[in-house]
């Protein structure tokens, strides 16, 4: 997977990943306050992961807990 940053402050660090075909592209919210990594359904195109994340419409999927 290849990685873009879109966000990264001292509450979060948001990360936007593609498939090696790119097909699929995943967002994933690492939250500093609430010590979790969450994972977004796979959207058809980074421009659609862009959209859902700057709308505030992703729909998440995965929630896990930060190691440590």
């Amino acid at each position: 997977k290849i990685g873009y940053k879109i966000l990264e402050n001292v509450y979060e660090k948001v990360m936007l990943y593609r498939s090696s075909d790119r097909t699929a592209f995943r967002l994933c919210q690492e939250s500093f306050r609430d010590k979790c990594v969450r994972w977004s359904i796979s959207y058809p195109s980074k421009e659609h992961a862009e959209r859902a994340w700057h709308m505030d419409k992703v729909t998440w999927i995965e929630r896990r807990p930060i190691p440590g």
